[in-house]
């Protein structure tokens, strides 16, 4: 009987030890690792804080900790990668909030009103449209004052291009998008949606990354030679090869992380479709002013244009194309447009460029 119970200690025993450590491994690891931080998570993990912070009693603490624990605890990193998999493979789910699986493994973005643009759930009110076309006609005329031409440049969400890959459950709540809306009411002389082209030439080729928000570089081209078809069509005749029938490209396999990829919990690279686009040869300098967010290039095409480019990151693409194509550009990853820069500076022209989900965020 005495060694029935000592038994039973044992094993209570054990199995209280076992709950014990597996309840403080995420607290007792936190000092036996360095920090881990998932790129998919797109921000900046928060700095451990102390109660006493210059001599004052931080009220903050005890949120700031708790928000530090889940950044911090020990195998946060595998778990949540666990959590991914799972859900992915096991009930076709998307582990993030910002990911929407479509169909033939396509993904799409769901945050940033992009789901709201899908289903045009956000339209705008005829107030809103006329205050828009307001702001815009307003910079116009600006530009004009300083003798500076303007364009606006607007890209589709990679759902509004295929549609058809998004799940048949999701129905649209109207047939007019809120981009529709503006595009009927901006000047056509400043304004161009390049959301028609780019579905008119969507079936020969892939225009947009399965795994990844943003278009590859065929899509990039395609809208940049709307662009200067439109808007420099003189400029263009300079150019035997800026034509979309004749333009060599090349189809290659590349090995890239897709930011829904990262979303996802998947942070390996992923083999991808995209285009290598032999448009023109011109070398071009570049300066940064602000590391990736602020700088100028200058190359020897046959132009001394000087151009101020406000962009996202859906320019990326772009920025050899115009690179090449104009003397001077200079990018700015932003879209605050600062007038009292444009009036100190010598610009010949000034572009916006915004993806469909952005448009609203343009502070003119």
């Amino acid at each position: 009987m005495k060694n029935f119970k000592k038994r039973k200690f044992l094993v209570e025993l054990i199995f209280v030890t076992l709950v014990f450590v597996l309840i403080s491994l995420p607290l007792n690891g936190i000092f036996f690792k360095s920090n881990e931080y998932l790129e998919f998570e797109k921000r900046k993990p928060i700095e451990f804080s102390y109660v006493i912070e210059r001599g004052l009693f931080n009220k903050e603490f005890f949120r700031n900790f708790e928000i530090w624990f889940e950044d911090n605890f020990f195998l946060r990193k595998q778990i949540i990668k666990a959590h991914s998999k799972i859900s992915r493979n096991l009930f076709g789910e998307a582990p993030s909030d910002n990911v929407i699986i479509g169909n033939d493994g396509w993904l799409f973005y769901k945050s940033d009103e992009a789901f709201e643009c899908f289903v045009n759930s956000n339209l705008l009110t005829e107030s809103e449209i006329i205050n828009y076309k307001n702001k815009v006609e307003n910079f116009i005329e600006f530009c004009q004052i300083q003798n500076k031409d303007f364009y606006f440049m607007v890209i589709p969400n990679k759902s509004t291009v295929y549609s058809e890959f998004m799940p048949s459950s999701i129905v649209k709540l109207n047939q007019k998008s809120r981009l529709e809306q503006i595009s009927e009411v901006l000047p056509g002389s400043n304004f161009l949606n390049t959301t028609e082209f780019l579905l008119q030439n969507k079936n020969a080729e892939l225009l947009f990354y399965k795994n990844d928000t943003h278009w590859n570089n065929l899509g990039a081209f395609i809208g940049f030679y709307k662009f200067i078809d439109k808007f420099f069509p003189e400029l263009k005749k300079q150019y035997s090869n800026l034509d979309l029938k004749s333009i060599l490209k090349e189809e290659i396999e590349i090995f890239r992380k897709g930011d829904l990829d990262l979303m996802m919990g998947i942070d390996k690279e992923q083999k991808t479709i995209d285009y290598k686009i032999n448009f023109i040869n011109n070398e071009y300098t570049i300066t940064k002013i602000n590391e990736k967010k602020h700088f100028y290039t200058v190359s020897k095409a046959n132009n001394e244009l000087k151009v101020l480019i406000y962009r996202d990151s859906f320019f990326e693409p772009l920025v050899p194309l115009f690179s090449s194509f104009f003397n001077k550009v200079e990018y700015k990853w932003s879209f605050d447009i600062d007038k009292d820069y444009i009036l100190s500076n010598d610009f010949d022209f000034i572009i916006v460029e915004s993806v469909e989900r952005y448009i609203d965020d343009i502070n003119w």
